[in-house]
């Protein structure tokens, strides 16, 4: 066997392999060097940063129904009242309908009173 036809199949063994190997790698590099640009912090980039502009917007409560502070529920827990202001007054200026009335929760200075069935 002369040194040429050797050469010439350990190459065209050999070759087919190393050349995928290499376009593989090649392939593999450049898509890391390319997420890698896209991924720099902006004070590494080159690239002019947008404008920053705020995310925010101004929100209104004044079209928000008041929380009343007091609450007057059936056994069902249907709501029969609401009483907006202050409850001490609320009781005095419905004095026999709260005596009947009787105490079922507070929350966040908002009382329930469960009205007992007639």
């Amino acid at each position: 066997m002369s040194p040429q036809k050797f050469l010439s199949k350990w190459r065209n063994k050999i070759g087919s392999p190393v050349r995928k190997t290499i376009l593989v790698l090649t392939l593999s590099l450049g898509t890391l060097a390319m997420t890698e640009g896209n991924t720099l912090p902006t004070s590494d980039s080159i690239a002019i940063p947008a404008e920053e502009v705020p995310l925010g917007k101004g929100l209104d409560f004044k079209d928000l129904p008041e929380l009343p502070s007091l609450t007057l529920v059936d056994k069902n827990l249907n709501t029969i009242a609401k009483f907006y202001g202050d409850s001490k007054d609320i009781k005095i200026r419905f004095e026999t309908t709260f005596k009947e009335a009787v105490f079922l929760m507070e929350y966040n200075g908002r009382k329930i009173y469960v009205i007992p069935s007639s």
